[in-house]
C-alpha cells in the first residue's frame, strides 16, 4: 500500500466514473466536496492519471459520514460543501492507451463540458494522435 501522503503528481486527470474529467493543477481542486458528491460515491469511483501513474483513491475524510440520514438529506434539503482530504493509492504505471481509451470513453459521454467548443470527433482525433502525457493534458486544456 501506498503512503497516504503520496498523491498524483501535477498536473495531473481525474476521470470520474460519470466520464466528468478535470484537469487537477493544484490538489485542492479534489479538496471540497458536496454531500451529494459524497453520498454518491464520486470520490471511490474516481481514477486519475498524472504523467506516470495511475491513482485511486483510498480514503476520503469528510466532516459527515455517509448514511441513510445524509444520503436523504443530500436528496432533498441539506447540501453543503465542505472541505475533504484523500488518501491516495498508487496503482502502477499505465500505457498512454489506457488513458486516450478513457478519454474517448469520457467524451462519448460528455454532456458539452470538453466538447463545448470543439466536436467529439474532432477530439477524440487529437487525443488519439498525442504521443505524450503533456500533449494529452494540452490539448484537453485547449479544447476546454
Amino acid at each position: 500500500m501506498s503512503d497516504p501522503v503520496e498523491q498524483p503528481s501535477l498536473p495531473f486527470l481525474a476521470l470520474g466514473g460519470d466520464g466528468s474529467v478535470l484537469i487537477c493543477h493544484t490538489s485542492a481542486q479534489l479538496g471540497r466536496a458536496s454531500l451529494s458528491a459524497l453520498v454518491h460515491g464520486y470520490f471511490p469511483n474516481l481514477i486519475a492519471y498524472d504523467s506516470a501513474s495511475r491513482w485511486s483513491i483510498i480514503e476520503v475524510i469528510a466532516p459527515y459520514r455517509v448514511s441513510f440520514w445524509t444520503r436523504f438529506l443530500a436528496a432533498t434539503v441539506f447540501n453543503p460543501c465542505f472541505a475533504v482530504t484523500l488518501r491516495w493509492q498508487r496503482n502502477g504505471n499505465y500505457p498512454l492507451s489506457e488513458l486516450c481509451d478513457r478519454l474517448c470513453i469520457a467524451i462519448d459521454q460528455d454532456d458539452d463540458v470538453l466538447t463545448q467548443f470543439v466536436g467529439a470527433d474532432e477530439l477524440k482525433r487529437t487525443i488519439r494522435a498525442s504521443e505524450t502525457y503533456e500533449e494529452i493534458v494540452s490539448a484537453l486544456e485547449y479544447h476546454h
